[in-house]
């Protein structure tokens, strides 16, 4: 999914490269959220309800890649720090640091000029 916005104040075009920064970004959240157990997996799905614009209801019989995807979809660039930030809710905070590593080598665009 490519968004072409045109932005009034300048003459150019902005690309927001949606898919883009998914493939990387969905890649290390989904490769963290394995590392959950059952127990812990759903207390994070309860914890991601109650702190996200994601309704309970999306995530109740949601695996992994499920709840990645829906992260992703509905808080696009920010679903890393939503995602450590519940992880630290639910006191994983190891998990939320090497997360926060894992982003920081994670390279990925979301907007730029042509």
């Amino acid at each position: 999914m490519l968004f072409i916005v045109p932005f009034t104040q300048t003459s150019c075009f902005f690309v927001h490269a949606y898919m883009a920064l998914t493939p990387a970004l969905t890649e290390v959240l989904r490769q963290t959220l394995e590392d959950l157990n059952e127990k812990n997996f759903n207390k994070f799905k309860k914890y991601l309800a109650d702190n996200s614009e994601i309704p309970r209801g999306h995530l109740d019989n949601a695996n992994t890649d499920d709840t990645v995807d829906l992260v992703v979809e509905t808080h696009a660039e920010d679903a890393g720090v939503i995602v450590m930030s519940v992880l630290k809710k639910i006191r994983h905070n190891r998990m939320a640091k090497d997360l926060k590593r894992n982003l920081g080598e994670c390279k990925y665009v979301t907007l730029h000029c042509i």
